[in-house]
């Protein structure tokens, strides 16, 4: 199993996490298997193991998995991803090339041949994403299986390396059903803080200037990702607003709710969606000069305050 596990780290400012639920016996295969990819991702040394899986203590009984050659000259071990993530709990999805897995608290998109990974909370209400990571094996497909590194359920069973442990014939998964939440919270924080806005931008390396300060919010953060984002957040009390612009034009809103209602519209020249329920609004997000940028608000605002809260970002 791979232990190199470089850049997971969640961002739990603006969320709690939750503990993951209860596995389940593996559901008939979903509607949309015909979107699975047929043909094999990459050619490879590819070897065969079997495991007993035990989740949470239960024997779910004994899976094939795959061995390929570790960057690092051990072998790295590739998991059913359909065959395993179902019995855990997560729903399995083929989207545009993407397999979408989500547990109801937890969700990644994997795609076959790509080393990118990112883990976002499905909590409606609570925003938290991880920074992009590595896992340095990349899924493939195999005979119109998809197979995915071992080590990528740690993440999304709450960044506890305990949580998979790979022992002889054995592969044991605690997904923490039953815990309390705090207990699954144990996730280091990507953002670096700092005293003023001038300094997070130098930190940063992304340029970001506010015409003003949302009224009403006393108290106000600055906080960076380096290299991959800058953000700010206004609190009163429970209420937030969060302003957030990225190194490129990749979504870095955190951000991936379901909203009811969702508009586009001209903010000053610029084309900024507007995203949120009930007549408000939670969302905004645009591309300006090659930079995601974002403001998010909870609870929600109105249209009025969301357009003058976007022309304030510069």
């Amino acid at each position: 199993m791979k232990k190199s596990m470089t850049a997971i780290a969640l961002s739990l400012t603006m969320m709690g996490a939750a503990a993951l639920p209860a596995f389940a016996a593996s559901p008939a295969r979903s509607a949309d298997t015909a979107a699975e990819p047929l043909l094999i991702a990459q050619q490879m040394e590819k070897g065969s193991a079997r495991y007993r899986l035990l989740a949470d203590g239960k024997d779910l009984g004994v899976i094939t998995a795959q061995t390929i050659p570790g960057t690092d000259g051990g072998q790295t071990v590739m998991l059913p991803l359909r065959a395993i993530a179902e019995k855990l709990g997560f729903t399995v999805e083929w989207k545009d090339g993407a397999a979408v897995l989500d547990s109801g608290s937890m969700h990644t998109s994997i795609v076959p041949g790509e080393d990118s990974f990112q883990v976002t909370t499905s909590i409606a209400g609570m925003v938290g994403m991880s920074a992009p990571f590595s896992l340095e094996s990349a899924p493939y497909v195999d005979h119109s299986v998809t197979y995915v590194p071992l080590s990528l359920f740690v993440p999304l069973l709450g960044n506890d390396p305990a949580a998979v442990v790979l022992k002889g014939d054995t592969l044991s998964i605690t997904t923490g059903a039953g815990t309390d939440p705090g207990d699954n919270a144990q996730i280091p924080d990507p953002f670096q803080d700092y005293t003023t806005l001038a300094e997070a931008v130098k930190a940063a390396g992304i340029d970001l200037s506010l015409r003003s300060l949302p009224a009403g919010y006393p108290d106000v953060s600055y906080s960076t990702i380096p290299g991959d984002l800058i953000q700010v957040v206004c609190l009163n009390g429970e209420d937030q607003i969060c302003i957030r612009k990225g190194a490129d034009e990749q979504d870095i809103s955190g951000d991936y709710n379901d909203y009811a209602q969702s508009r586009t519209v001209d903010v000053g020249g610029r084309s900024v969606t507007l995203k949120g329920n009930d007549g408000t609004v939670s969302l905004a997000a645009w591309v300006q000069d090659g930079h995601f940028c974002s403001v998010m608000a909870r609870p929600g605002v109105t249209e009025a305050q969301m357009t003058a809260l976007v022309s304030a970002v510069r």
